[in-house]
């Protein structure tokens, strides 16, 4: 009598089987960040000159590459944050978001050159945020999990001077993204592996749906939209991004190599004027530290979000 026997990927991180028929490409090698242990590498941002922005979360560093040079340089430090994301405001400022630690979450400003720092909202344990075209932002409290889902998305208005709920009731909301023409708004929510793709049709009128759910642990961490409105998800503990076009059905993923050493990835970007994908992600199981990884998107950056109005 036969029974069942392992394949080669079944005791880790399998492709699941109603993904495996996806456009799949493999990553390359881009930039190693460090080669320690769980420093995660998180919040990939562009500039509107290709210098790209990140954070090393459990440092509390925010980063900067040089476009030209590959330099890696430290712009902000403090140990007792957890810096999650970087999101840039069309004058320039870098709005960075931070999960509690010894000092509680927030979102603050600082210059490029890590200058000029302004607290913007204090008290919420906050992992990304992302401009609207009227320059308040939503941003997503990453706190809950599956069975006490207390979780939410609030908004701030763009004289940042008010917060208000706008999502309640979550199980670890983590990344937020918002499409080319700011109709809809994505939520990848960690603890249940959903995604929701919410219409935003004015003041009055919003359509909150679940499009699509993410298979085996750990789940989606943040997200990132192309000019196009697809959608591309970190799929952290899985050394994989996967891809849903505008209406939240998958076109396709990007593995990364030696999967089985970058399986928490958490972030990507699209260079602006290009398709190159920049992917970061960490080895907590070996010695590859924490890398950059590169390839090509469906299309385009979305050059049309807040920071480049």
């Amino acid at each position: 009598m036969s029974g069942l026997v392992y394949r080669e990927e079944d005791r880790s991180v399998p492709i699941p089987p109603h993904e495996k028929s996806l456009q799949t490409v493999t990553a390359d090698y881009w930039l190693q960040i460090h080669n320690k242990q769980a420093l995660h590498g998180e919040g990939t941002c562009f500039d509107q000159d290709g210098n790209l922005y990140f954070t090393i979360i459990y440092e509390g560093k925010v980063c900067r590459i040089d476009a030209g040079t590959r330099e890696v340089k430290t712009i902000f430090e403090d140990p007792e944050r957890k810096c999650a994301s970087v999101k840039i405001h069309k004058d320039g400022r870098l709005f960075i978001s931070c999960l509690n630690r010894v000092k509680e979450g927030r979102v603050f400003a600082i210059r490029p050159d890590g200058s000029g720092y302004e607290d913007i909202v204090v008290g919420y344990s906050i992992d990304d945020l992302v401009f609207d075209e009227d320059g308040g932002f939503y941003f997503t409290e990453l706190t809950g999990d599956a069975t006490n889902p207390i979780g939410a998305v609030h908004y701030v208005t763009p004289d940042f001077k008010k917060v208000k709920p706008y999502m309640t009731g979550m199980a670890g909301p983590n990344g937020i993204a918002i499409s080319p023409d700011y109709d809809v708004l994505w939520i990848t929510e960690s603890h249940t592996g959903r995604i929701h793709r919410v219409m935003l049709k004015g003041k009055n009128y919003t359509t909150k749906n679940v499009v699509y759910t993410i298979t085996g642990f750990y789940g989606p961490d943040s997200c990132e939209v192309d000019g196009d409105g697809n959608l591309y998800i970190a799929v952290y503990g899985q050394g994989r991004v996967l891809v849903l076009n505008k209406n939240g059905l998958p076109i396709g993923q990007v593995l990364l190599p030696n999967r089985e050493h970058n399986l928490w990835v958490t972030h990507t970007d699209i260079k602006p004027g290009t398709r190159q994908l920049y992917i970061i992600a960490a080895d907590d199981t070996g010695d590859d530290g924490c890398w950059l990884f590169k390839t090509e998107a469906f299309a385009k950056a979305n050059e049309n979000s807040f920071q480049f109005k």
